[in-house]
């Protein structure tokens, strides 16, 4: 184990921990591909993945209305760690709701979504974020403690739009209209409960795969938890992008 101040060792091979849903682990994917510094295949990070769709649901469970998800997520975890993956991702914010008792179930490490995700959200100055995620991620506070660490105020949905937002999101997962994603979410981003806010976060990693072309006020920067995580994951092997 690394000492205090120590570098991490590099890991060797990513595993991902995806299905939930499966357009969001496609999209990590194909960022991580895209976003790394490669000028050859072998330069890319090697990755094993593994994919529970068929696990229940995390948000109807979270909701209290189906069974728990967490046998599905620690097998598929402990099938990764038996595959050789040194370091797990879940690009999914929702399951960390169940993180810590993953990350117990594994002796490999995973990345932490919501912590980097706000570290990073720190260092490029916001203070005040105006968080777009889903309705669990939001009521089980899963980006509050790290924002408060990071000293940055969330302001959240009021109930009606937060309602729309999960419609959205239940949209994209089911294969509806992108475009019309993308314009329904511009509009909800621009709503007076995001008033004062000097950043905008696609906390949910759905929003992400169809938010990437839509028109974003110029003003607002905007925070992406997928992208953030995937330059996570190339500062941890040694390929950083600037």
């Amino acid at each position: 184990m690394a000492s205090f101040g120590e570098p991490l060792p590099i890991p060797t091979r990513l595993g991902i921990l995806g299905g939930f849903g499966s357009l969001a682990t496609a999209h990590f994917y194909y960022r991580l591909v895209e976003l790394t510094p490669a000028t050859k295949d072998a330069e890319h990070v090697p990755v094993t993945m593994v994919t529970e769709p068929s696990a229940p649901s995390r948000l109807e469970h979270l909701a209290g209305r189906g069974p728990t998800p967490l046998p599905h997520l620690i097998q598929a975890a402990r099938t990764l760690v038996h595959a050789g993956a040194d370091l797990l991702v879940i690009p999914s914010a929702t399951c960390h709701a169940y993180y810590d008792d993953i990350a117990r179930a594994v002796p490999a490490p995973i990345l932490h979504l919501p912590t980097l995700v706000m570290q990073a959200v720190a260092a490029g100055g916001a203070r005040r974020v105006a968080l777009m995620a889903t309705t669990p991620t939001v009521q089980l506070g899963l980006y509050r403690g790290p924002a408060d660490s990071a000293a940055v105020t969330l302001l959240t949905p009021d109930p009606t739009t937060q309602a729309a937002l999960m419609t959205i999101i239940q949209q994209i997962k089911a294969g509806h209209d992108p475009q019309a994603a993308q314009r329904r979410l511009t509009e909800l981003a621009g709503e007076n409960w995001a008033n004062g806010a000097d950043a905008l976060l696609l906390g949910c990693t759905e929003l992400p795969a169809v938010y990437a072309h839509a028109a974003r006020p110029a003003q607002v920067p905007t925070f992406d938890a997928t992208d953030e995580l995937v330059q996570a994951v190339l500062h941890r092997f040694g390929r950083p992008t600037g």
